[in-house]
């Protein structure tokens, strides 16, 4: 018993930490943009100053 208890709990934390660290990453970085290129569809990343003089 004690040792299903323990394996549920290290899953829980193993599911916090990807939570948190899939947030993080995807959390975007402050002064880089990611603006759509119109040419390609696809977008791209701006991290030209202009975004933070505005």
């Amino acid at each position: 018993m004690e040792v299903i208890l323990t394996i549920a709990l290290a899953f829980v934390v193993f599911l916090l930490v990807a939570v948190i660290v899939a947030t993080k990453a995807a959390r975007p970085r402050q002064g880089v943009r990611l603006t759509l290129d119109q040419k390609t569809g696809q977008y791209v990343l701006d991290q030209s100053d202009q975004g933070e003089r505005r």
